[in-house]
């Protein structure tokens, strides 16, 4: 309950979705299959979605804790107690229109609490029981997982290549002050007539402008073409080919990403 009711509340904070409704009933009643991760049917979504009236259905399909409880003796006969929770579940996200989960997040951590005291009594009384420890593993989850849900923004570094004569000058002090759209038109200009590593890092740097304008697809390319030519130029090992092989795979994830989202919300 703890890890499905945070979730839902703090997907609720972040305002992204118009409402965000817990369902109190559980869906699995087979008291014996709880270690089973077991996914939705296709029918039990659209029959929950009907039901809700609602348009997709975040899961815990399953969710497993593992609790110790220990207490030890200190040498000036003060008590160490110390409970320490391990949990770890698989939150699933259903479209009714599909047949197989849009996405399957598997979580996983643990929580440590740790406190002083004369007698054992007073140590009970400090550290939260077991129930108390497992809600507020719960919550913890489910607190961390919302992101997982929610678009959401994230810092990233990125780089462009400077060169020496006046026109690579110029792209780089319009991308200096973010005119990317200029820096673009002088780089795509250098590019074509390029050869190399030089080409190699101009098609880096229109990936990038790409990116920035979210044109991911085209972004993409160019980081591919970029790490092929960095990668003829100075084998699979050159410091550049292993870096722009980094970026390729970046945008990759984030093509991925991008398409999800546009699976949940339309394209525009």
């Amino acid at each position: 309950y703890e890890a499905c009711h945070t979730l839902g509340k703090t997907i609720v904070d972040e305002s992204f979705f118009n409402d965000v409704l817990l369902y109190n009933k559980p869906i699995k009643t087979d008291s014996a299959g709880y270690l089973k991760d077991k996914k939705l049917t296709q029918a039990e979504v659209k029959a929950l979605c009907d039901e809700t009236s609602t348009q997709a259905i975040i899961s815990l399909d399953q969710l497993l804790f593992k609790l110790e409880r220990n207490a030890v003796i200190l040498g000036d006969k003060t008590l160490l107690g110390q409970i320490d929770v391990q949990v770890a579940g698989v939150y699933r996200a259903y479209l009714p229109s599909r047949e197989q989960p849009l996405a399957t997040i598997i979580v996983g951590d643990s929580l440590r609490w740790q406190e002083y005291a004369d007698d054992l009594k007073e140590l009970n009384l400090i550290l939260p029981n077991n129930d108390e420890a497992l809600r507020e593993t719960g919550k913890y989850i489910g607190a961390k997982s919302a992101p997982c849900f929610v678009p959401h923004w994230e810092n990233a570094s990125r780089w462009y290549y400077n060169g020496f004569s006046s026109r690579w000058k110029e792209a780089s002090s319009f991308a200096s002050v973010e005119k990317w759209d200029e820096a673009t038109t002088r780089w795509k200009s250098l590019y074509e007539h390029a050869k190399g590593k030089d080409k190699a890092r101009l098609a880096s740097n229109l990936a990038l402008c790409s990116e920035i304008k979210t044109r991911l697809t085209e972004a993409f390319d160019y980081a591919t073409k970029s790490y092929e030519l960095f990668k003829q130029a100075g084998g699979e090992k050159d410091t550049l080919t292993i870096i722009q092989k980094s970026y390729m795979e970046t945008l990759a994830k984030r093509l991925q990403a991008d398409n999800k989202l546009k699976i949940q919300y339309g394209k525009d």
